[in-house]
């Protein structure tokens, strides 16, 4: 799964001597940017917030509750990346923990219509390989004209957790 590689890509950035980004942006692989002020304006709302996680609020039924799902979330590393916060998890859910964590040590979670607004497309379950080998009326059709080969990278997986 892809937590892992979160996980090491966070872990990665905070271990760099020049310091944490500003904002980390963590979209999946089946995301299409559709609006080019995608990331300006959710910094724009990360900043009004005082937020340190921006997302989009989808219901959760398996948990009852709303919350953030991982397709497309502003990170703040230096208030999310931190001891108290739970990493990136593996399997089907990496980022559940993270915002459980990091809303119960008091960092500000705020809402922003990614894919409400069309700022993303998120095709949910589907590899870019797939958006372009069967475009749908959702993909812009500027997208909707290349294809791909029916055949897939080998897939590489994370098995271990850096220390």
């Amino acid at each position: 799964m892809h937590g892992p590689a979160l996980t090491q890509a966070m872990s990665f950035l905070a271990s760099r001597s020049t310091g944490l980004p500003r904002w980390v942006w963590v979209l999946d692989s089946d995301v299409v940017i559709s609006r080019p002020e995608a990331l300006e304006k959710a910094v724009e709302r990360a900043e009004q917030t005082g937020a340190a996680v921006v997302g989009e609020s989808w219901r959760d039924d398996h948990h009852d509750m709303d919350r953030f799902l991982a397709y497309s979330l502003l990170i703040d590393p230096a208030h999310v990346w931190r001891d108290g916060i739970e990493p990136f998890a593996d399997g089907g859910d990496p980022a559940f923990g993270l915002l459980r964590s990091a809303e119960a040590q008091g960092e500000t979670l705020s809402e922003f219509p990614f894919a409400r607004d069309g700022y993303v497309i998120h095709r949910g379950r589907s590899s870019l390989t797939m958006t372009c080998s069967e475009p749908s009326a959702t993909m812009p059709a500027r997208l909707k004209t290349r294809r791909r080969s029916k055949r897939s990278p080998p897939r590489r997986h994370c098995s271990r957790r850096p220390g």
